[in-house]
């Protein structure tokens, strides 16, 4: 049996970690406004199984001070707001294939609950990922 790549192992524990620890109850959330599940605005509803969190096919997660996609999970740290926007800064501490990376983050929701994510060289809209009824 070949060995389980490290990545895989990283997005399910991270999956699992998120499950069993929403947040901690002794800390202030530094995202409340930005929490939730999400999917790539780029893809089709019926793609994304939004009741499974940071697997193949599973919905992208705002949540605790945490970011989680397939295959990268970030902690979101020294949140900071925008001035005269909705809007947060963060430092993304991510972890993914190419290991650890910091960057900046910046998070801004649109009126129908669709989130700005605006990285170093790129802007990506995520859209809200509803889970089956």
């Amino acid at each position: 049996m070949g060995a389980v790549p490290a990545l895989k192992v990283l997005t399910h524990l991270a999956a699992i970690l998120a499950a069993t620890f929403p947040g901690h109850a002794d800390t202030p959330d530094p995202s409340p406004d930005f929490n939730g599940l999400y999917r790539p605005a780029d893809s089709a509803p019926e793609d994304w199984a939004c009741d499974h969190v940071g697997l193949e096919g599973g919905a992208w997660a705002v949540r605790g001070g945490q970011m989680i996609q397939v295959g990268r999970w970030c902690e979101l740290d020294q949140p900071t707001p925008v001035t005269d926007m909705e809007a947060m800064l963060y430092d993304a501490v991510c972890f993914d294939d190419g290991g650890r990376a910091v960057r900046r983050l910046l998070l801004t929701r649109r009126p129908d609950g669709a989130l700005w994510l605006v990285w170093p060289g790129g802007i990506e809209l995520w859209l809200p990922c509803l889970p089956p009824a």
